[in-house]
């Protein structure tokens, strides 16, 4: 039940007290592991174990506060921690305990009731022998293909909509997949574990290519969730058969599997990592694979696909598998496999460490075997029942089952049933921490409750009082099922949830006919143009709005602008100034719409071009008539506005402007200079065609790094109201249900949080603002392109770019020599469109080879574009006039048509098949570049003939 602490007095007196609690404070001198806690709600807080008194206790300090919480064993499901890179294991043989424990170790002695091995973590342990079930012995040829989860870097696909948090990779991303090939053989043991928070709706796929091949026929086994069931499924040829492992309704949202797969009878069986079987699929043979001669297709790679919902991969290992199965409990024999495949059954008498020999009853007869003859041991027998309320995974693949003996600063202990010794397990080895739900356990309901939001964590609880410290914030978190409240750590990021947000309503209209006014000599008549729209009436006073960069709103009279700030007058507010570098937006006239610009026209108001990185334009005015114009505002009166546009100056009548959208430099979006497509492993570079000295070039502007806007790095917080409204200031307590601060602009606030949907505080407040309609108008810079010689490469190669076999983006650029291109009407030609720029040397050494070949093709529709960036026209003919070349020039002035293909490096070419779509894309020039590009045109041409 959760305790509600009102009296700031007695959260004053127990932050006064904190050290006398028997809890001990988390600045221990050992080294500590940030892991994930996640509850038995599903809720989940990032932290580490601090010690405590009590084993039926989780002391947990939340990475985000100042003091820790205890939770209660039983009201918790998991502790993650992040996986190892690399996990080694250690010992020659494996150790599977019924239960699902596992041990790596060496042999050390062995008698009827107890195995003694020496184990890398623990030093010598006994072991019941009734708890055995498979003793597996590692060499060179049996080790395991995949120890368990390391991490994204080795899955292949679309990565960007995948996580690695270190406790697993999880996406909640529709159709999002990954695939990596993890060796399989053709017989295997794969062990998984699959789980998720709100809905099941996976597919987890087993022998596949590790190509991006869709799932169908001929393509692995797979795992699939249909409603409330998983399923096994496999299609081979003409057949194909399924079957159903587990129902998808237990509490604790995951599955745990073990699957023994045969690829080559088309055979898999599964079962829970205890023993328990849970599904069998034989596969029918077909006419294909009847044949004696005939083999299977098999593949050696996994897929995990997240069809909808969200789903996150914690565990995946793989191991070579001999063909046998588990022996039946109730044969009371023991299975020992031999490495030249044979087989015996029997009982072992005994075993004489010095020599590693076992004597082994086999029928009548007696048998010495030395274990460097064996592959593996299997054990029957039933369990023996033991107790066991919690598992530990560790990082090198030991598994262990057991209750808690004790939790301390560095390690925790366990004491497992079939194991003498208590084992002490440091949270730098440990992977995750389960807790098992106990058969009477209810499942927590629903919670209506406050819900504290940082990153992808959340927890259920509530607000209560506190005052501001040098190191702790006011806000103090009381979560559910914790006997402790702790304060946030000032400079956290998040929200506290009390109602759901409504999505905030777009500014935006539906006509899509909004005008972009390019700054040249006739773009005053169309900005200054009378609006068909009325007007409005005569203004009542505070029928202004000004928008902060926090998502504030504050109704005014805006009495002037100047180079400092806007001077205003408002009932709401204290201040009669507000800064520039505190305003995003201003609402000159009340209740129009922004302009709904198509996204092109949108894209390209809001790219800054490389040459105006210097001086960029602060605001975009728009008129009532829907045009936006770029400028630098320098002064507001009450009858005109006073702007720079290319340094020059010119008035604007105020009544003409219905909004104003401030544009700061610490908002720029940069897309930097980037390194080449992900997936591409280009070969070694080529020898330069000529010497950079044969051609001057013009040196690449540097644009500085933006300073950290100060609304990211203040201590603020944001209380959105029920009414939509937000108010931002420094908080200072929180009260009997009221949060107080000061705010530079509005002074005092004060705010019952009954009236709030939401407190945001820290950086969140930033990422809320910038969703909202004004925030979210930024510019971004132009593309900032490596030369291709730069890249670890050298270039030249054709790149693997998730632009082939899609649509070409669409570009309208103006022509050097007059007129424009419009690539979307040139359907019917290949089109070469050849980046590039002055500066850039590879570019101009490979000019004239480019165009040299391409008189190759001077009777196939086959069509070259330069395609220019962001270069004065002078400058352009300079050059071409240098290097005597006659083309056809487009001019990308502001770099949009780069962003567009993804021009990170140049030169770059991209060929265009005569549908429109993108058939090869050239990073880098040189001879090499161009005979490869001449194989790509006629691989292009010959197949669009067809």
């Amino acid at each position: 039940m959760l305790r509600q602490i009102p009296s700031l007095c007695y959260w004053v007196l127990f932050s006064l007290l904190a050290g006398m609690s028997l809890v001990q404070a988390s600045d221990s001198a050992a080294p500590k592991r940030a892991g994930v806690l996640t509850l038995t709600s599903g809720d989940s807080v990032a932290g580490q174990f601090c010690e405590v008194s009590f084993p039926t206790t989780i002391c947990w300090q939340g990475k985000d506060f100042t003091r820790p919480f205890e939770f209660q064993l039983s009201g918790v499901q998991r502790v993650q921690f992040p996986a190892a890179e690399e996990a080694p294991t250690t010992g020659d043989c494996l150790l599977e305990l019924h239960g699902g424990d596992l041990i790596y170790g060496n042999l050390v002695s062995w008698n009827p009731s107890w195995i003694e091995l020496q184990t890398a973590q623990f030093g010598h342990i006994q072991i019941r022998a009734t708890a055995l079930r498979r003793i597996t012995f590692l060499d060179e040829k049996n080790n395991l293909l995949l120890p368990g989860m390391a991490g994204i870097r080795k899955w292949l696909g679309e990565k960007s909509k995948w996580h690695d948090d270190g406790t697993g990779i999880w996406t909640d991303i529709k159709q999002a997949e990954l695939t990596r090939d993890v060796g399989l053989p053709e017989r295997a043991i794969i062990e998984f574990e699959i789980s998720w928070r709100k809905q099941a709706d996976f597919v987890l796929a087993l022998g596949v290519p590790d190509k991006t091949v869709p799932l169908g026929n001929n393509v692995g086994w797979r795992f699939e969730t249909w409603s409330n069931s998983l399923n096994l499924v496999c299609e081979r040829d003409s057949v194909a058969d399924l079957t159903p492992v587990e129902t998808l309704a237990q509490p604790d949202r995951r599955i745990h599997l073990v699957a023994y797969l045969d690829q080559l009878k088309g055979e898999m069986t599964v079962f829970h990592p205890d023993g328990r079987p849970a599904a069998e699929l034989i596969l029918p043979k077909s006419k294909a694979t009847n044949s004696a001669n005939a083999r299977p297709l098999m593949h050696s790679a996994v897929r995990l696909v997240n069809r909808r919902g969200d789903v996150r991969l914690e565990q995946l290992s793989v191991r070579r598998w001999n063909g046998t199965l588990p022996l039946d409990e109730a044969s009371g024999l023991t299975r020992f496999e031999l490495k030249d495949q044979e087989e015996l059954q029997g009982q072992i008498e005994s075993y004489q460490a010095d020599s590693r020999e076992l004597t082994l009853k086999v029928g009548d007869e007696t048998r010495q075997v030395n274990v460097k003859e064996l592959t593996g041991i299997e054990f029957s027998g039933k369990p023996v029942p033991a107790i066991s309320t919690i598992s530990l995974q560790l990082q090198d693949g030991v598994r262990l089952s057991g209750v808690i003996d004790s939790f301390s600063a560095d390690a925790v202990t366990i004491v497992c049933p079939h194991i003498v010794e208590p084992l002490r397990v440091p949270y730098q080895s440990l992977l995750s921490l389960t807790v098992h739900p106990q058969p009477d356990q209810p499942r927590p309901p629903a919670s209506r409750l406050p819900r504290l939001e940082i990153g992808q964590h959340q927890l259920p609880g509530a607000l209560i009082d506190g005052v501001e410290m040098e190191d702790a914030s006011c806000l103090v978190w009381q979560p559910v099922g914790s006997r402790t409240a702790s304060p946030l750590r000032r400079g956290a990021a998040g929200k506290v949830i009390f109602h759901e947000t409504v999505k905030p309503p777009s500014q935006s209209s539906t006509s899509g006919n909004g005008r972009v006014n390019e700054p040249n000599n006739m773009f005053a008549k169309l900005f200054l143009q009378k609006t068909d729209r009325p007007t409005p009436g005569p203004r009542k006073t505070a029928d202004q709005l000004l928008h902060l960069r926090t998502g504030d709103k504050l109704p005014c009279t805006v009495l002037s602008i100047d180079e400092e700030g806007v001077h205003i007058k408002s009932s709401v507010a204290e201040a009669t100034f507000v800064p520039h570098d505190k305003i995003k937006a201003l609402e000159l006239i009340t209740g129009m719409t922004l302009p709904d610009l198509n996204a092109a026209k949108k894209e390209r108001l809001l790219t800054l071009p490389r040459l105006q990185k210097t001086t960029p334009p602060t605001q975009i005015l728009c008129s009532k008539a829907g045009d936006m114009l770029r400028c630098r505002l320098l002064g507001m009166n009450q009858r005109q506005l006073r702007v720079e546009i290319h340094l020059d100056e010119m008035e604007i009548p105020q009544d003409r402007v219905a909004q104003i959208i401030w544009l700061h430099p610490d908002e720029i979006a940069t897309t930097g200079a980037a390194a080449m497509p992900s997936g591409n492993e280009p070969t070694p570079p080529e020898p330069a065609a000529a010497s950079k000295n044969d051609e001057p070039v013009t040196p690449r502007p540097t644009q500085p790094e933006p300073a950290p806007s100060a609304l990211e790095s203040a201590v603020l917080v944001q209380v959105l109201g029920k009414d939509g409204n937000r108010v931002t200031f420094e908080p200072r307590e929180v009260q009997g249900g009221t949060l107080a601060g000061t705010s530079t602009i509005l002074g005092p606030c004060r705010y019952e949080l009954k009236q709030a949907e939401q407190v945001i505080f820290g950086k969140e407040i930033a990422a809320a603002a910038a969703v909202l309609p004004f925030g979210q108008w930024r510019l971004q810079a132009a593309i900032e392109p490596l030369v291709a010689q730069d890249l670890p490469s050298g270039g030249g190669d054709a790149v693997s770019s998730p632009l082939i076999g899609k649509p070409a983006p669409d570009i309208n650029l103006e022509l050097l020599q007059g007129g424009r291109f419009e690539l979307s009407k040139q359907r019917g030609q290949v089109i070469v469109l050849d980046f590039w720029a002055s500066w850039c040397g590879p570019c101009m050494q490979t000019m004239p080879l480019l165009h040299q070949m391409l008189h190759e093709f001077e009777s196939q529709p086959v069509q070259l574009v330069s395609v220019n960036l962001e270069e004065p026209a002078q400058q352009i003919r300079t050059v071409l006039e240098r290097h005597q070349l006659e083309l056809t020039v487009a001019l990308d002035i502001d770099g949009v048509a780069a962003r567009r293909y993804e021009a990170n490096a140049i030169p770059q070419v991209v060929v265009v098949d005569r549908t429109g779509k993108v058939s090869h894309v050239f990073v880098g020039g040189g001879p090499g570049m161009i005979e490869r590009l001449k194989a790509a045109l006629l691989e292009t041409l010959a197949a669009t003939e067809k």
